[in-house]
């Protein structure tokens, strides 16, 4: 059933899936999908999504991995979007 999936657009498996915690299932799914495609700002969207995702599950060590995956030397974002990412990661690791 998982193949089946990945031939249908992400985003409208995403809005099939209106559980918070089928959702994260999915954000999972769809990264490995991504995954070492060259599509790292997707990527990266996905990582902070499951970040936050986790911490609003007070997963906080899963939401801290997440989000420690933003932070690459060899990102696409911009600088403000990796301050932002920092600043994302530095809350999430006080609150651990």
């Amino acid at each position: 059933m998982l193949l089946a999936l990945i031939s249908l657009p992400c985003k409208y498996v995403l809005y099939m899936c209106h559980v918070s915690e089928c959702t994260l299932l999915m954000e999972f799914f769809i990264l490995q999908v991504y995954k070492g495609h060259g599509w790292s700002l997707a990527e990266d969207h996905i990582h902070y999504t499951v970040g936050r995702q986790c911490l609003n599950r007070q997963q906080i060590e899963a939401a801290c991995q997440a989000l420690a995956a933003l932070l690459k030397p060899e990102s696409m974002q911009t600088a403000a979007q990796q301050t932002a990412y920092l600043n994302e990661f530095i809350h999430v690791h006080q609150v651990l």
